[in-house]
């Protein structure tokens, strides 16, 4: 897992670059234990989680510094308290976070077994068993003695019963016999009404809509992926909309579940095999133009945005050429140089550090 962190206030906290998670920690961790030293308070930073390789934070969260015992995991689940409870699927999340920085994961309490006192031996424990079972034998001879003591019914009453009983029998399956015939004659009466499209999509029912309505599953999944980058939900992500895919199958839902991992190239892949089916989708053809220059393929990637006349996707192009610039320059500079001294050195190690940020803003273009 990866952590960003953004708009740190009165902590000097790199910006927007993507950290391993026990290390970004650890520089939350050594900014905590500084502000504490010197007695400021109110510092603020907003923090995003990644999976590995992805796009779309699985977490976005805020937290106020310093605090005394620094926890991590418990500042994240005292942020997520502020505004909903603790689900067991969150509770889960919170345990691969503590696994991941090497926490032993919060376990819910256990109910204690019921242990035998120290001085009380198997065979008093026994023996007490024992007298309670015999506690209850005065009420069972009660109960049989009352039974016994009732006075039997007479036959003539016992053969009414059943007489009445065989009576009420034939006439209950004359009946049913009726309300079967009746059942076959005519239509089957529909329970009840299907949902409609609108409303099974504002309910999130996306697997019972897509089973109602299976001509319209285009503009199922469509919704489904907009819900997903909308992040509002844990329960709408990558996962339905790969189990979607699985069994209602569709070319966008193809692309769309590649860009969500950031496989860019089965992204292209996939546009390449029914160009036709992007045309005239220009939120798509926006991710088909960053797919591109994801994968270095600039010349497409203009061409792409020219087409859909995405501004958005121009500056990007325009900063990808320009970081790229500068990359190439720096790296120039310092190729084949072996610093002899310290002031050498320095400015070599500083060079190093340029162009592992201009690598990083390339990356997250």
């Amino acid at each position: 897992m990866e952590i960003v962190f953004q708009h740190p206030e009165k902590v000097s906290l790199p910006e927007n670059r993507r950290y391993p998670l026990a290390k970004g920690v650890l520089l939350l961790n050594r900014e905590n234990q500084e502000l504490l030293a010197s007695h400021k308070t109110n510092a603020s930073v907003s923090f995003e989680l990644y999976e590995p390789e992805t796009e779309i934070p699985i977490y976005q969260g805020d937290l106020r510094l310093p605090v005394v015992d620094f926890q991590f995991v418990d500042l994240v689940k005292a942020d997520y308290e502020r505004y909903e409870e603790i689900t067991e699927d969150f509770q889960l999340f919170l345990n691969s976070l503590s696994k991941e920085l090497g926490i032993k994961p919060e376990k819910k309490g256990l109910k204690k077994k019921k242990v035998a006192k120290p001085n009380e031996t198997t065979q008093e424990s026994k023996r007490r068993q024992v007298s309670r079972e015999i506690s209850k034998e005065p009420s069972l001879k009660r109960s049989k003695k009352k039974i016994n003591e009732t006075s039997p019914r007479r036959p003539t009453v016992f053969l009414v019963t059943i007489g009445a009983f065989l009576f009420l029998a034939v006439i209950g399956i004359g009946f049913l016999g009726i309300r079967q015939w009746q059942t076959t004659q005519s239509p089957p009466t529909q329970v009840s009404e299907k949902e409609s499209l609108e409303d099974l999509l504002a309910k999130e029912k996306f697997m019972q809509a897509v089973k109602w309505y299976p001509k319209k599953r285009k503009v199922i999944e469509n919704e489904l992926f907009q819900r997903i980058l909308d992040g509002k939900k844990q329960s709408v992500n990558v996962s339905l909309l790969q189990k979607f895919q699985k069994e209602y199958p569709t070319t966008q839902g193809a692309f769309d579940s590649a860009f969500l991992k950031g496989a860019y190239k089965q992204m292209i892949q996939t546009y390449i095999k029914t160009p036709d089916d992007f045309d005239k989708d220009e939120m798509r053809m926006n991710l088909v133009g960053y797919a591109y220059l994801k994968l270095e393929k600039i010349d497409k990637a203009k061409e792409i945005a020219e087409k859909v006349e995405d501004v958005a996707l121009s500056k990007k192009i325009a900063s990808y050429e320009l970081y790229k610039k500068q990359l190439t320059e720096k790296e120039k500079s310092i190729e084949g140089v072996k610093p002899t001294n310290e002031s050498e050195l320095k400015k070599y190690n500083q060079t190093l550090d340029e162009i592992y940020e201009l690598k990083q803003k390339i990356a997250k273009l």
